[in-house]
C-alpha cells in the first residue's frame, strides 16, 4: 500500500493537467473531446492493470505497485492527448504563458467554488484507500478485481458524466444570461435523461 500511495503522490501530475485541460475544453462546449480523454485513460488502465499487476507479455509481477503504476501511466497518456487536442485543434482558447502572473483574488475564487468538489473528492479517494487496504490483506487477487470492477463501472456511469459535461456549460451560459426559464429546463431535461 506505501509503494502505491507514492507512486501515486509523486506521479498525480498527468492527473492534474488531464482535468484542467479537459475543463478548458469542455467550457468552450468542446465536451466531445473531453470524453475522449477521460475514455483514453481509462481504457489505458484497464489494459496495463493486470499486465503490471500479475506480470504478463514479460512484465515482472508487482502486485499493488503496479496497479499505481497503471493508474497514473492512463492519467499521464490522457495528460497527453489532452495536450495535443488543446494545442492542435482549433477551440476558442489559446494558453500562452508570455506575461503570465498570477491574481490572487481570481485564485482565491476559484477555491471558492472548488472547495465542495474538493472535498468531495477525497471522500471517494479515502473510501477506495480503506477497501483497498481490506481487500489486500486477502489476495492480490481481490484487490485486483475492485480495481477492475472500479474502472468498469466508471464505463456505466460514463453517460451520466458525459450528459452532466455536456448540461454544465448550456446552464453556465444561461445562467450568466439570467435565463431562469432556460436554466430550469435544460436541469429538468437534464435529469430525466439521466434517469432514464
Amino acid at each position: 500500500i506505501r509503494d502505491s500511495m507514492m507512486i501515486c503522490c509523486v506521479c498525480s501530475f498527468g492527473v492534474f493537467f488531464q482535468i484542467t485541460l479537459e475543463r478548458t475544453l469542455q467550457a468552450t462546449g468542446r465536451t466531445l473531446y473531453t470524453m475522449f480523454t477521460q475514455a483514453t485513460g481509462a481504457i489505458i488502465n484497464i489494459i496495463l492493470d493486470p499486465i503490471l499487476i500479475f506480470g504478463m507479455f514479460g512484465m515482472p509481477a508487482m502486485g499493488v505497485a503496479g496497479a499505481a503504476i497503471a493508474t497514473v501511466g492512463g492519467q499521464i497518456i490522457a495528460m497527453i492527448f489532452s495536450i495535443v487536442v488543446v494545442v492542435l485543434r482549433e477551440h476558442a482558447v489559446r494558453i500562452t504563458f508570455r506575461g503570465f502572473r498570477p491574481h490572487w483574488r481570481t485564485v482565491r475564487d476559484i477555491y471558492t467554488v472548488g472547495l465542495p468538489a474538493i472535498v468531495m473528492q477525497s471522500i471517494g479517494t479515502v473510501m477506495t484507500m480503506a477497501l483497498n487496504g481490506i481487500l489486500s490483506a486477502f489476495s492480490t487477487a481481490a484487490y485486483t478485481v475492485f480495481g477492475l470492477y472500479f474502472k468498469l463501472q466508471s464505463f456505466v456511469f460514463m453517460p451520466v458524466f458525459g450528459l452532466t459535461q455536456g448540461l454544465m456549460p448550456i446552464m453556465g451560459y444561461n445562467f450568466g444570461a439570467r435565463n431562469k426559464k432556460r436554466l430550469m429546463q435544460a436541469l429538468k431535461c437534464g435529469v430525466l435523461y439521466a434517469l432514464a
